[in-house]
């Protein structure tokens, strides 16, 4: 089963902030290529099979039923939730961060 893809505009501009991040402040426009490709590749995953991550770790996430992916080789994570054959891209964060407050809830 294919599943569709909604990404926030929340996650659209953490994405951006994170990117400005590597650009301005860490003066990596290599890491922020990398950041993106990697973000595309969860997305790929998701749309093929979002169960092949885990709800998260976080109490309070796992209670919404809410999922994380981590992009590998980049401390950074993926919120989001299934709901029927959609999957709503809610976040992107760092992992240090406490993301769980940081969440914004919506009613899918």
């Amino acid at each position: 089963m294919i599943y569709n893809l909604l990404i926030t505009e929340e996650m659209n501009q953490l994405l951006h902030e994170s990117m400005d991040y590597l650009i301005y402040e860490k003066r990596s426009k290599q890491g922020a290529l990398h950041l993106v490709n990697e973000v595309q590749k969860i997305y790929s995953y998701l749309e093929i099979n979002p169960y092949l991550f885990s709800i998260s770790n976080d109490p309070f996430l796992s209670a919404f039923q809410y999922g994380t992916a981590k992009l590998s080789s980049m401390n950074y994570i993926i919120v989001y939730k299934i709901v029927d054959n959609w999957v709503y891209i809610v976040g992107l964060y760092h992992s240090l961060e406490d993301y769980s407050e940081k969440v914004t809830f919506s009613n899918f």
